[in-house]
């Protein structure tokens, strides 16, 4: 259940939003070919986008913020996502709560209007739910299971 004070909702971006290919180590808008993680991920975003504030949060070292709005215009969503934070531009990865902090300082809001949707455990939920945001840890493509551990976990976008 999300947190009811949540107004604005955090994507990671490869593999939650776009197809990573983790082969590559140039930027993804200069890949011949880019694709959404799943069908319906653009509905989806459509949907949320009238009622949420919609951000990209990525770790990825070889793009910055018009980069990744690139590789998003490109499959048709960069119009959803107010906001881009990279970790080339903040300097720290998503694993670091100053990364999360400048978020939260620069959108003037506290972590309780912040839900973190990633695929990634350490960045994406253990990091944000250290500061009080509600993370939804999305990984359909693994088969990890983190037992004892009270994280919500999806094996595919919930029907918001």
């Amino acid at each position: 259940m999300i947190n009811p004070s949540v107004d604005h909702i955090v994507f990671d971006w490869g593999d939650t939003t776009m197809r990573d290919d983790s082969s590559r180590i140039d930027a993804m808008y200069l890949w011949p070919e880019v694709e959404l993680v799943e069908q319906g991920t653009a509905e989806l975003l459509a949907r949320l986008a009238t009622t949420y504030t919609l951000i990209i949060a990525t770790s990825a070292s070889a793009s910055d913020e018009m980069m990744v709005l690139k590789a998003l215009a490109r499959v048709g969503v960069d119009g959803y996502f107010s906001k881009v934070y990279t970790s080339k531009e903040a300097g720290v990865s998503k694993t670091d709560p100053k990364f999360w902090l400048h978020i939260m300082q620069e959108l003037g809001i506290g972590a309780e209007r912040l839900l973190m949707v990633g695929d990634g455990f350490e960045g994406d939920v253990i990091a944000p739910s250290k500061l009080g945001i509600q993370s939804l840890w999305y990984n359909p493509n693994s088969s990890e299971r983190r037992t004892g551990e009270n994280y919500p976990r999806s094996i595919g976008f919930p029907s918001w």
